[in-house]
């Protein structure tokens, strides 16, 4: 069973796409989270200098019942949320460190995206795929070798799969969809503008809208009937967020794995004919 919802991971996904007074409340969280948790409601909006009324509305948009039951979810998490795992990489550092804070980076959101991540919102996007007749995967820049990928590794096990990573491409692509289609989209902070739009018309058209990105509530999960999210961490250097890279493809790799044992009928055959194929051209 995956752990209850980190709030802090929440403050990080949702924190782009919030408004002045909200980016003030999680700044404050933030940075005092050992503090936190033992202030009124009252102290906290002094230090802010704002309305009590605007954290008890930031605590229900954030899915609590209020800041009480907010506060509690930050007491439960906060051993478990180290700002320092996720620290830059510097121009002195030896390969050694490079090395240790890459995997340190890459495992911490790999663990964070696990705890984040809704079971039943990746077994509805299992049932969508298998009762479509055509799977589409969109993915522009650095996010169309994941789209190329899975749309390879759907095709093995003998799913009607597409990809489209050319944005005109991918807009006529989803204008031919209908309600028996699906439409993945994947995007680490869901803003390009072709993606979003290609999930747009997908779902005008119908289709089911999935999309994979980094930071919930960003424009593009507005047109996503499912919304799969992972962990973001960014540093300086390593500002492509690569680490979040490896957690969409974990999650596609999910969708997959489930896909593959709810077919395994059709799966385990389609896989050793594709073993067999291929193997004619490996060298011997």
């Amino acid at each position: 069973m995956l752990q209850q919802q980190n709030p802090y991971l929440l403050l990080k996904s949702l924190y782009p796409n919030m408004h002045r007074v909200e980016k003030k409340i999680a700044d404050f969280i933030l940075s005092n989270k050992n503090d936190v948790i033992s202030m009124t409601i009252a102290q906290i909006a002094k230090q802010c200098d704002i309305a009590e009324s605007s954290i008890v509305r930031f605590s229900k948009t954030l899915g609590y019942s209020g800041f009480s039951e907010f506060k509690l979810n930050l007491a439960s998490h906060s051993s478990h949320w180290d700002t320092k795992i996720f620290e830059n990489i510097n121009p002195d550092d030896s390969t050694t460190s490079i090395i240790n804070k890459v995997f340190t980076v890459n495992i911490a959101t790999l663990q964070n995206t696990l705890n984040m991540l809704n079971a039943k919102l990746v077994d509805q996007a299992i049932e969508a795929i298998d009762r479509s007749n055509k799977i589409i995967f969109f993915g522009i820049g650095s996010s169309a070798p994941i789209a190329n990928d899975f749309y390879y590794r759907f095709m093995r096990i003998g799913l009607p799969a597409h990809v489209a990573t050319d944005p005109h491409i991918g807009i006529l692509s989803s204008s031919l969809l209908d309600e028996n289609s699906v439409a993945i989209a994947i995007s680490h902070k869901g803003r390009s503008v072709e993606t979003v739009e290609t999930l747009r018309i997908a779902k005008e058209k119908k289709a089911t809208t999935i999309c994979i990105t980094s930071f919930l509530n960003s424009p593009m999960t507005e047109y996503a009937d499912i919304v799969l999210c992972a962990s973001s961490t960014e540093t300086e250097i390593l500002n492509e967020a690569i680490s979040s890279r490896i957690a969409h493809i974990t999650i596609l790799d999910c969708i997959y794995s489930g896909i593959a044992l709810k077919r395994k009928d059709t799966t385990l055959p389609h896989i050793k004919n594709m073993h067999k194929l291929l193997d004619q051209h490996r060298i011997k």
